[in-house]
């Protein structure tokens, strides 16, 4: 079934981002016209989503209107199987980075910090690795990061990871501002083992699972059921 499509009137591009156009639903005619000329334009609900964002390569903050814009966008995924290897394989290897995350937000931003940016980084053999750059009072700015593999646990909808190695970033302990690639790679500080003790402790299998609602070459949207939200990834 082809994507839901709606007709616009061709115009700047700084008109997808204007209030009056997030307020309405992206399945009516946004051109005056009734009848499409030559001029329209044809839009999908994945850019409808897209460009209703902020910011394209950060997290933005939720709202109800790019929450409706991001279900909406669903019914239109053009991948069968989107948590199955076989639809994957060929297009999960590269590096992500979450765009809308609507419980990490809130929950963050309850304390006044914020995770911005959390990226993944797939390999083809099936490691992955994932930095979450962080901003809290108190604690300061650092890196946490996590590694180890991404499958499929039905072949179906539902893809799942596995973290075995977890290690953070201090601020103060490191001047650079990139997180380290590999827990192989972290200096020997008396925290080091700490931290890896306690990520694999506190990561839970049951909640590493996650069904795949939409799959292009691009972009990612996946359930974290735990918290009943979507989350949005795009590949950068």
């Amino acid at each position: 079934t082809p994507p839901e499509q709606i007709t616009e009137r061709a115009t700047p591009p700084s008109l997808y981002g204007a209030r009056s156009f997030l307020s309405r639903s992206p399945s009516i005619l946004l051109s005056a016209s009734t009848t499409p000329s030559a001029t329209d334009k044809i839009i999908s609900e994945k850019e409808v989503f897209i460009s209703s964002l902020d910011r394209s390569n950060a997290f933005n903050q939720p709202t109800k209107v790019r929450t409706q814009y991001l279900n909406s966008m669903i019914p239109s995924n053009p991948t069968p199987k989107p948590g199955s290897v076989s639809s994957f394989q060929s297009i999960a290897p590269g590096k992500w980075q979450i765009v809308y995350a609507p419980h990490i937000s809130t929950l963050s931003g309850l304390v006044g910090g914020k995770f911005d940016p959390v990226t993944y980084d797939l390999k083809e053999n099936g490691v992955i690795i994932s930095h979450a750059k962080y901003s809290f009072p108190v604690i300061g700015e650092g890196y946490l990061s996590v590694s180890g593999t991404y499958g499929s646990v039905d072949d179906n909808i539902r893809c799942v990871v596995d973290f075995d190695r977890a290690w953070i970033v201090i601020g103060d302990d490191y001047v650079s501002d990139k997180p380290i690639d590999s827990f192989d790679d972290v200096p020997d500080t008396w925290y080091k083992g700490i931290i890896n003790s306690i990520g694999r402790t506190f990561f839970i299998k049951d909640f590493a699972q996650f069904p795949v609602s939409y799959l292009d070459d691009d972009t990612i949207v996946f359930d974290f059921e735990l918290s009943g939200t979507k989350i949005c990834a795009r590949k950068i």
